[in-house]
């Protein structure tokens, strides 16, 4: 799969170190997405795009 996402350089490198890029709660920048990444994360487990977790 192939995705286009705008991150800090730090995002990267630990893409680089591990491999895989996973949501961190913790780097956002305050804004209030909890309600909207809940349903996205609700849409990717209901069409498999995700393992879940």
């Amino acid at each position: 799969m192939r995705l286009w996402t705008i991150q800090p350089l730090a995002v990267y490198r630990d893409l680089q170190a591990q491999g895989v890029l996973a949501a961190d709660s913790t780097r956002g920048d305050g804004s209030d997405f909890e309600e909207a990444y809940a349903w996205l994360r609700g849409q990717m487990a209901r069409r498999s795009w995700c393992s879940g977790g």
